[in-house]
């Protein structure tokens, strides 16, 4: 008797691990978990919010938000009334609080989207080490100067001795000035640390200069897409996601920079495995769109140098944010041949939530049959083309699917946004 309440208790105590297990990978469960812990939304812009369960909401200031719809059935749809803070209280059985989701109204931000062909050409702030070499002294010593002093592939010199390095050439006439003496002293940014790196160049026994067995590269230029002009200020912002050195992966510091439209004059069709390429040119002939400012993780940005219209939208469509983008039909922005921005028809088939800023937030199919004939779905060069959804800004392609160019990933347009005021 004594053993079979000991099976009785097994046996329940299984069921009810199984039993919960079960609920915790419910569907109603994980939209619950999947909840924001803030959202921003944009005054004129409501905002559906579907909760998992039947749970009353109730706003801490009615002034600043107004909640509507069927809470049995836990779709609620979110009203910004005013500008300013509150917090959606979640009650279980409008009771018991569960969760509580900060949220943000802000005034409706207007952008003009891009879709132009841009060129960027970029110098660098101090210049970039993207390898190290040896060298063969007077006395037949193969070494690096570089390596013995632990200066690595990604590192800025900024300045030798004090005196601040503008380009690789003005590098190599300061290194020649040395007499053999002490070390020199470099000033290298690496990462986000400044460090001061001692370095005794080695002469090269095949010409008699004095070297430090590095290569470096002090200027970069390229092909891409601008993503929006903001009429209220004449800033701009494109390509999605930061430039990079080629060898070394670093993003690169900006000295100064122009971005300049480019003409498109060819197209390298993308395949499976093989991704294509817009090839443009540009020139100051082209026309100037104005200076770069910032080269971030998410885009550079800079200042107009007059006002940008653009060819599809005459007039600046509203910023939605990260939560009322969906799944579903889309467009997005682009120039791929001598006519100009053109949109084109996309399906955005999945979205991740992000509470803080990143990129691949969504991911895009390329649906339209021109756009797929011209280039074979997203290309390099088309970084920064603008997303459109339901007459709104949602977002910038960034990236090709090296196995699938019909797809790509895009980041939502809050953190280009965001970035451009942070300068991260």
């Amino acid at each position: 008797m004594r053993q079979s309440k000991k099976q009785i208790k097994r046996i329940a105590g299984w069921a009810l691990s199984l039993a919960l297990l079960a609920l915790n990978y419910s569907s109603p469960v994980k939209t619950f978990f999947s909840l924001p812990d803030t959202l921003n939304l944009q005054l004129g812009q409501s905002q559906g919010l579907n909760l998992g369960f039947s749970l009353p909401a109730q706003p801490q200031d009615a002034n600043v938000l107004g909640v509507e719809g069927d809470t049995l059935g836990g779709d609620l749809q979110l009203d910004p009334v005013s500008c300013g803070n509150t917090q959606l209280e979640l009650k279980l059985f409008g009771l018991v609080p569960v969760k509580k989701i900060d949220v943000v109204v802000s005034p409706q931000k207007m952008l003009i989207p891009g879709g132009q062909s841009i060129g960027v050409a970029m110098q660098t702030n101090g210049v970039l080490v993207v390898g190290r070499s040896d060298i063969v002294s007077d006395s037949d010593v193969v070494t690096s100067p570089a390596r013995d002093s632990d200066l690595r592939p990604g590192d800025v010199i900024l300045a030798v001795d004090g005196q601040q390095v503008e380009n690789s050439e003005h590098l190599a006439r300061l290194v020649e000035k040395y007499d053999g003496g002490d070390a020199l002293q470099l000033s290298v940014q690496r990462d986000a640390a400044q460090l001061t790196i001692p370095i005794q160049p080695l002469r090269d026994k095949q010409d008699g200069s004095w070297r430090l067995g590095v290569w470096v590269r002090d200027s970069t230029a390229g092909v891409g897409t601008l993503t929006y002009y903001d009429p209220d200020d004449g800033n701009f912002g494109a390509l999605g996601h930061a430039i990079t050195d080629l060898d070394t992966g670093a993003l690169l510091s900006v000295k100064q920079g122009l971005v300049l439209y480019s003409h498109i004059v060819d197209v390298q069709l993308g395949t499976k495995g093989a991704p294509g390429e817009l090839k443009g040119y540009f020139t100051e002939d082209t026309g100037t769109v104005g200076s770069i400012v910032q080269n971030t993780r998410f885009g550079i940005y800079g200042k107009a140098v007059q006002k940008l219209t653009s060819e599809v939208y005459q007039q600046p469509i509203p910023v939605a944010p990260q939560s009322a983008v969906v799944t579903g039909p889309a467009q997005i922005l682009s120039t791929v041949d001598g006519d100009g921005v053109k949109a084109y028809d996309v399906t955005i088939i999945r979205v991740t939530p992000q509470s803080q800023p990143a990129a691949k937030g969504m991911v895009i199919e390329v649906t339209d049959p021109t756009l797929l004939k011209r280039t074979g779905g997203i290309v390099q060069g088309m970084s920064g083309s603008p997303i459109i959804q339901n007459g709104c800004i949602i977002g910038a392609v960034t990236h090709v699917f090296i196995n699938d160019p019909t797809r790509g990933h895009g980041i939502f347009i809050e953190w280009m946004l965001e970035t451009e005021q942070g300068g991260e």
